[in-house]
């Protein structure tokens, strides 16, 4: 007896999350001009030792974590959502991918016109661009960010006269063995579907970008457990990005330690904090200890800034991206006094905490399904990737 027909069937995207501290699973799929998020889970390296993923244990752990998906929970969550999945998306967060962005001009005296022969001209001799492996690199996405012609961006450019040529780039590369195995690990549970990977600081700026026409200039920061992600988009390009080797790991640890006790009550004392449940002298206590970390925070930030902006300001728009259990502590410490003198010349930041409440006329949650900042962008993605 069939549940339902073939023809009701509706198409879902598995998203695959691959982090320095575990793995993410998540199914999507558009529902009445949203996109209905129907499962979501993370795997964590380990719970018990804090340990992270690391590129000899990540196919063993990623094959475990899909054979637990496919034999326990894909059944029942497609059948109850009458779905089926038609591709996956594996996106690769920091420290698992390489950024690389490219810039290519042409200015002359008297107007040429823009043709797929002028531009395949400027790229040939960009060996980044012409090849998809680079020593023991993988090249997973290769994206034009903009044309501009006189200096204004243009949809379809060719065929248009011009003085003045700049295209920018964003190349993002993986390990070539890890992207292997990934892929290995994915055909053996998923052969016919469609596979795609990307890089999570292209599907922050890109999402972001569409989701907020009107904002040309903003800062991302993506705190994950072993390192940050910061990105600069100025002018609506992704002009710089970098990696800071400090996460919400270290955050923790540093509070756990000055607090004298385990990771785990760190975690809990620290969201209390955030919420305004501790009392009074729990309270300044333990706001005192994070001012601390906060300048400690502030002087290695300020340095990244300085490298990828030097002495331009940076924007004041700033979107942050945390594990839902540290989010409001990270966003406090981007908010300090310490932090807008130094990393923003003073001027006062304007600290997005981004979190499905933001975007919940494009969002739809299944009932007792969990989602957080991670998930959100990669579930908003699905509508904004070419």
């Amino acid at each position: 007896m069939k549940l339902f027909s073939r023809e009701n069937e509706r198409v879902a995207n598995l998203h695959i999350d691959i982090r320095s501290s575990g793995i993410g699973l998540m199914l999507t799929h558009h529902e009445d001009k949203k996109i209905e998020i129907v499962y979501t889970n993370r795997f964590l390296a380990s719970t018990t030792n804090n340990e992270m993923l690391k590129p000899e244990t990540l196919k063993e752990a990623l094959n475990k974590i899909l054979s637990d998906f496919v034999t326990n929970k894909m059944g029942d969550v497609l059948t109850k959502n009458k779905i089926k999945i038609k591709s996956i998306d594996v996106n690769f967060a920091a420290p698992w991918y390489e950024a690389k962005l490219k810039q290519i001009s042409l200015q002359k005296e008297n107007p040429i016109i823009f043709t797929k022969e002028v531009y395949n001209s400027l790229i040939q001799n960009e060996p980044l661009l012409n090849s998809d492996v680079s020593g023991n690199k993988k090249t997973i996405e290769k994206n034009i960010v903009h044309v501009r012609l006189n200096n204004y961006e243009l949809l379809d450019p060719f065929n248009k006269p011009t003085k003045d040529i700049n295209i920018a780039f964003y190349v993002g590369q993986v390990d070539l063995a890890t992207l292997n195995n990934v892929t290995e690990v994915i055909k053996n549970h998923f052969s016919a579907k469609d596979l795609e990977f990307h890089s999570h600081a292209f599907i922050i700026y890109n999402t972001l970008r569409n989701l907020f026409l009107n904002l040309s200039s903003f800062v991302f920061i993506d705190v994950s457990a072993e390192v940050t992600e910061i990105g600069v988009v100025k002018n609506n390009l992704l002009s710089s990005v970098a990696t800071l080797p400090q996460g919400k790991r270290s955050l923790i640890e540093a509070f756990a330690k000055s607090c004298n006790m385990d990771y785990q009550n760190a975690v809990s004392s620290l969201a209390m904090l955030s919420r305004g449940e501790l009392d009074d002298k729990c309270t300044m206590k333990y706001s005192d200890i994070l001012k601390i970390e906060a300048a400690k925070w502030s002087d290695n930030i300020k340095k990244v800034f300085a490298d990828i902006s030097g002495t331009d300001c940076l924007p004041s728009k700033i979107f942050v991206l945390s594990d839902t259990d540290i989010q409001s502590t990270i966003s406090s410490i981007f908010k300090s006094e310490t932090l807008k003198e130094s990393c923003l010349q003073g001027k006062s930041g304007d600290i997005i905490e981004f979190n499905y409440k933001l975007f919940n006329d494009k969002i739809s949650l299944e009932n007792e399904v969990s989602t957080d900042p991670l998930f959100t962008i990669s579930a908003l993605s699905t509508g904004y990737m070419e």
